[in-house]
């Protein structure tokens, strides 16, 4: 029996299903087991994993039941598990129905170090059970749809991705907000998306997590758009001055370490910042960004906004304000991905997300007031026309950032955001709606 939709939560970004190559990893000492949660909502999901190992582990996927009571007694049989294997690489594929699972490693022989990946198909960005954090709020898709709470996925390529924001009240005061290094009324809107780099033939897949930011600060009606770049490929994420290039270099955009990578390295990140500037409301923009192959060199990767209004109403010219290379000599192909069917090689979601959020850090903002309209479109079909995703939700998939009190409800094709006591996290439906690139005015399709 399918799940019902008010039986579903959000997943939190720690708990998305990992990919099945094995890019974690873990040291088991003898006798010492991890229980990793799988979800399944559809009858046609199928799990995959991946397991190499220093030693001999046991590996099984168990319900639930299973999994308590071999808990009791990790040294007894597994043979009414759903799948379980010895060894030190295991690979399998099974399909399962809805419901939760556990993915049991357990080194039973001597101390073992295991890389490991894990992949549910289709990838609902929903859990079970209670959510343990907040979510940043607004308009994502998954590449899932969710119909009377069966899941099936789909997938959209493009090279580009557009954003729209109305904002007619907006203020942020997050009293903890020091201890993350932030303002406390710091907020950000966070336009994001994974890019897919194809090169070598076809042969080799990077992926990258691209950030077109505005970041708010309300207390003195300032505003600044910056960016971040993140390799999604690898974990930990690796970029050097080499292979990702700006046009910002002498303004700052270039790539930091950020640490953090604790036994596995280092991060990096490309990162700019740009200036900060006065808004006023009602504050109308689009977040534009856009991926384009240069055969024999790499990507560009254009980050951009357009001013709609900003209390006077009057629209400006669209702001390329970040143009970034990513090099590589043998790129084939480049598109941002939306997809239900994977997750990337360091285990996120392929979505597309916009999103307000804390200022940064993994902050959680307190939004005292916020009354917003979200759109998010692609290019494609025919014409190349900025059309809505097949589906969406009211929350993201991807970052670190949050808000505690943000209601999203759905009206018409656009998310509406405000500020409330109770958040929620809701499937919002199917997506309808054109965007004219010109005017970045949204109307319902043309009917021939």
């Amino acid at each position: 029996m399918a799940a019902t939709a008010s039986s579903l939560v959000p997943k939190t970004p720690a708990s998305v299903a990992q990919g099945a190559s094995p890019t974690r990893s873990v040291v088991l000492p003898r006798l010492w087991y991890e229980g990793f949660e799988l979800d399944s909502f559809s009858n046609d999901t199928v799990a995959t994993y991946t397991v190499l190992s220093s030693a001999p582990v046991l590996t099984a996927l168990m319900t639930p039941y299973q999994y308590n009571v071999w808990q009791y007694n990790p040294g007894g049989s597994v043979s009414n598990s759903i799948t379980h294997q010895n060894g030190t690489f295991m690979q399998n594929t099974v399909a399962i129905q809805p419901g939760r699972y556990v993915l049991v490693i357990y080194a039973y022989l001597a101390q073992a170090l295991v890389q490991f990946g894990y992949q549910v198909d289709p990838s609902t960005p929903f859990s079970y059970g209670p959510i343990s954090q907040p979510l940043a709020s607004g308009i994502a898709s998954f590449g899932v749809s969710n119909s009377s709470g069966t899941i099936t996925s789909y997938e959209v390529k493009t090279n580009q991705i557009v954003g729209l924001a109305k904002i007619s009240s907006l203020q942020v005061d997050t009293p903890d907000a020091s201890s993350y290094g932030v303002l406390a009324t710091g907020a950000t809107l966070q336009l994001n998306a994974m890019l897919v780099v194809i090169d070598n033939g076809g042969s080799a897949q990077k992926v990258y997590w691209v950030q077109d930011v505005p970041e708010f600060v309300t207390a003195t009606s300032h505003v600044s758009f910056g960016d971040e770049i993140w390799n999604s490929t690898s974990t930990p994420s690796y970029l050097s001055n080499q292979t990702v290039t700006s046009t910002n270099f002498q303004k700052g955009g270039f790539v930091y370490s950020v640490g953090g990578g604790g036994a596995l390295g280092s991060l990096f990140v490309y990162n700019y910042n740009g200036n900060s500037q006065t808004y006023n409301l009602p504050f109308d923009l689009a977040l534009l960004m856009k991926a384009t192959v240069l055969p024999g060199a790499g990507v560009v990767v254009q980050l951009g906004y357009r001013l709609l209004s900003s209390g006077s109403g009057v629209a400006l010219l669209t702001n390329w304000f970040d143009n970034v290379t990513i090099h590589d000599s043998g790129v084939q192909t480049a598109y941002f991905d939306v997809s239900g069917d994977a997750t990337t090689p360091d285990g996120h979601y392929f979505d597309a997300e916009l999103v307000f959020a804390g200022e940064g850090n993994l902050e959680t903002a307190h939004f005292t007031q916020l009354s917003a309209a979200l759109g998010l479109f692609y290019e494609g079909g025919i014409g190349r026309t900025l059309s809505s995703f097949p589906t969406y939700y009211g929350f993201s998939g991807d970052t670190g950032e949050s808000a505690d009190n943000l209601v999203v409800t759905y009206v018409n094709g656009i998310a509406q955001v405000a500020a409330g006591t109770n958040s929620n996290y809701p499937y919002l439906g199917s997506g309808f709606l054109v965007l004219d690139p010109n005017t970045m005015t949204v109307s319902p399709p043309r009917v021939n």
